[in-house]
């Protein structure tokens, strides 16, 4: 098992269970591993997992950039360790949890690139400005951010809900509590691109995401443009598909102006020509039903997740003990 040194406020734990002779390790980590048959290597794994804030909490460092673990902050740990059955009961459980995560996940991005594909390529093209406007963001106040406890916090897609797949990353997501005008909330199926791109690499710069039906009201900031169709709304799960294409990332790159912080000019998106799919309807239809799936498994996959982080510190305490099971 593999605890990154650097930066433990973003704890970086990966599980080798089958390493061979070609398989290195980078200076970079610590390599944390059963003294004896006593330890099983999963439940070490989740172990580390559980007490990644108290490894946080015992580093000494000059900044949280600089802090670096090292082999004690590790070794002098106090942990919950019970008899082997138990340790393999408690790692099945959570292992099996981690399965369905990582199934969803997967199930989820292939839903996605079956529904880019069906979406992509026809025989009609039309200019996006021909059918649609841009319409950016709420330009925030500091002072109005919230953790999204407050009553009243409104949900806030910004940068950090953007990724390279076309999917809505939840994670990133800021809350709102200041003013707001109507024209800044977002209904489910909306199409959102990113107008702005905070890192030299310009991959989010021009990407767009589809509000999914748990972020329907939610705000958007400044940073981000809505898609408003004035004609054939229909098309905007094609724009969506079509700008995760290289050659629209090509373009997004090419019209990007700034150079720390990169913006996209509006008539990149509108002067943009989607090709229509000749079986229109039967291309949505199919691509819709994709997509509401993929949104159902990411909402479990929510749900999995904060089952998975409540159960983690009760198991690996001992506060919640998994008897193994017993053969009939």
């Amino acid at each position: 098992m593999l605890v990154s040194k650097l930066n433990p406020r973003i704890p970086r734990i990966w599980l080798v269970e089958d390493p061979d002779a070609r398989t290195y390790c980078s200076p970079e980590f610590l390599q944390v591993v059963p003294k004896n048959a006593d330890l099983q290597l999963r439940y070490l794994y989740y172990l580390m997992w559980a007490n990644a804030s108290a490894i946080e909490r015992s580093v000494k460092g000059t900044t949280g950039s600089h802090q670096r673990v090292g082999r004690d902050d590790v070794l002098r740990l106090d942990v919950f360790v019970p008899p082997l059955p138990e340790q393999k009961a408690i790692a099945t459980t959570l292992g099996a949890l981690d399965d369905k995560i990582e199934s969803n996940r997967r199930a989820s991005n292939l839903e996605r690139k079956l529904a880019i594909a069906t979406l992509s390529v026809g025989p009609e093209r039309i200019r996006v400005g021909r059918i649609a406007s841009l319409s950016k963001g709420l330009s925030y106040k500091g002072a109005g951010l919230d953790d999204g406890s407050s009553a009243g916090a409104q949900p806030m897609l910004n940068l950090a809900n953007f990724t390279t797949t076309g999917a809505l990353k939840a994670a990133g997501m800021k809350y709102y509590t200041g003013d707001f005008r109507p024209k800044h909330r977002l209904a489910t199926w909306d199409l959102v691109t990113a107008n702005t791109d905070l890192t030299q690499q310009r991959e989010i710069l021009g990407r767009g995401l589809l509000v999914p039906p748990t972020l329907d009201g939610a705000l958007h900031t400044h940073h981000t443009s809505k898609v408003q169709f004035f004609d054939h709304e229909e098309l905007a799960l094609v724009l969506w598909a079509q700008i995760q294409s290289p050659a629209f990332r090509e373009r997004a790159k090419g019209f990007a102006t700034g150079t720390t912080v990169t913006a996209l000019p509006a008539e990149a998106i509108l002067d943009f020509e989607i090709s229509v799919p000749a079986d229109l309807d039967r291309s949505l239809d199919r691509s819709r039903a994709l997509i509401e799936h993929s949104w159902h498994l990411e909402a479990e996959t929510a749900r999995l997740v904060q089952t998975r982080d409540a159960l983690l510190p009760e198991l690996l305490s001992g506060r919640i003990r998994v008897l193994p099971e017993v053969p009939a």
